[in-house]
């Protein structure tokens, strides 16, 4: 394990890289959210899904051991989430699904990944949740990141089956695999 960058871009930024992105549906910035941000992390707790080993990268190294066994006995981070919604409804997500499928049978794009907002109440702890999203869904790639201003603060929880992107610096090598992809527009559902 090696330090390196760590950083998410908001899917709000779709809009400043494509400006027609949603604005036929009238989408807007309603959290007040950073675009982006990216911290270099020289110090981290890794942990290795391939061989199921956690590892440590700068000060985390040294005391990595010590953690290995404290891990198993971490005190349990509580938190509540009431049942997500879709901002848009279920028959509005329909509709987003059938231009979709026309602007592929038309040719425009050949895959889309259709998003929408899910929201609901949440109370506790946003690491408790990334901790039992990470234990359920088993993700070969994941991470977590914390944003805070002041008193308000907002966090990034990642579990992802595809990587997205990954650049080794002594080989100046960048590989991708992201995994989204469409079926053609003349396929049975």
């Amino acid at each position: 394990a090696w330090a390196g960058w760590l950083g998410w871009i908001s899917y709000d930024a779709g809009r400043v890289i494509e400006p027609a992105a949603g604005l036929e549906r009238g989408a807007r910035d309603d959290r007040g959210w950073p675009l982006a941000q990216f911290a270099r992390v020289d110090d981290a707790l890794v942990y290795d899904h391939e061989t199921r080993v956690w590892l440590g990268v700068g000060a985390w190294r040294s005391i990595v051991g010590e953690l290995r066994e404290r891990l198993g006995i971490l005190p349990e981070r509580r938190f509540d989430c009431e049942r997500l919604a879709s901002q848009m409804g279920r028959e509005g997500y329909e509709r987003a699904v059938e231009r979709a499928l026309e602007y592929i049978r038309a040719g425009d794009v050949y895959q889309v990944n259709l998003a929408h907002r899910m929201s609901g109440r949440f109370e506790g702890s946003a690491r408790g949740l990334f901790l039992r999203l990470m234990a359920a869904a088993g993700p070969w790639y994941g991470g977590y990141a914390e944003l805070v201003d002041g008193a308000r603060g907002c966090a990034v929880a990642s579990a992802s089956p595809e990587l997205f992107l990954e650049f080794d610096g002594a080989t100046r090598r960048v590989v991708t695999r992201p995994m989204k992809g469409t079926r053609p527009g003349s396929a049975e559902p």
